[in-house]
């Protein structure tokens, strides 16, 4: 299998699993309202088979994981939750919400590419330079603007993280000169971070293709042992080419 085969895979059982867990949310939230009293199988019978449609799938899901297992009973013992939460008891459909901590994996991923992305070429002193400008900034708005269209600061402030954000509501805007002077100053900070925040989230990524094209996997390594030198020569001029087109990629 190749190493772009592997991340498809990894990617696909990454979003099986975030949608495997929405279901374990949704099916305890229908037992909470059931336990309220908010929802009756006998005068709303569509809720029962949704239960009964979401109890296959858990079933399913756990069959199959068992049956792809190699050691069943090490299975058995390190999933006795998933197994108690099949059973076909209501009082064991509670057990589904502990398929949440299936989403550990896929949370990790996702702080450490945050983690990434922020540290990447200072933006998080960045990020604290604008939040700091922006409370500044909204006390030089309150300044110019107060008992005119700002009341409080608070407004002020929602003002400066509407312009930040350059989303515009319109709702709170300044009209004097020196609360405009200072609207100006938001915008072109608020254009600057998501320009750098678009450019730190896309080098990411760059910066991950890149290290998928450069990592060899073992698996594609070939057996050059029984081939000729002829064929050996070939194989290798082909290589050089290929790392040419590589570095002219990269720079």
């Amino acid at each position: 299998m190749s190493g772009s085969d592997s991340e498809n895979i990894k990617k696909k059982f990454l979003v099986y699993q975030v949608l495997f867990c929405l279901m374990a949310v949704f099916s305890f939230l229908i037992l909470i309202n059931q336990f309220l009293g908010n929802i009756s199988y006998i005068k709303q019978p569509v809720w029962l088979i949704i239960e009964a449609a979401l109890w296959l799938i858990f079933l399913a899901d756990y069959i199959v994981r068992l049956v792809i297992s190699d050691d069943k009973k090490q299975f058995f013992t390190r999933n006795i939750l998933d197994f108690l939460a099949v059973l076909p008891l209501p009082g064991f459909r509670v057990f589904r919400i502990f398929t949440l901590f299936r989403m550990m994996f896929a949370v990790k991923r996702v702080l450490r590419a945050v983690h990434i992305v922020m540290n990447s070429n200072g933006f998080l002193y960045l990020l604290g330079a604008v939040v700091v400008w922006m409370l500044i900034g909204s006390a030089f708005l309150y300044h110019f603007e107060n008992g005119i269209t700002m009341n409080s600061y608070f407004d002020a402030l929602w003002c400066s993280i509407v312009t930040v954000c350059t989303v515009g509501y319109g709702d709170v805007a300044p009209i004097t000169a020196g609360g405009r002077v200072v609207a100006v100053l938001l915008m072109m900070t608020g254009i600057g971070s998501i320009g750098m925040v678009t450019s730190n989230i896309t080098a990411y990524f760059v910066v991950r293709a890149k290290k998928r094209r450069v990592v060899i996997d073992k698996n594609q390594i070939l057996d050059l042992s029984m081939v000729s030198k002829e064929k050996y020569e070939k194989i290798a001029d082909y290589a050089k080419y290929v790392l040419q087109q590589d570095n002219k990629d990269i720079d």
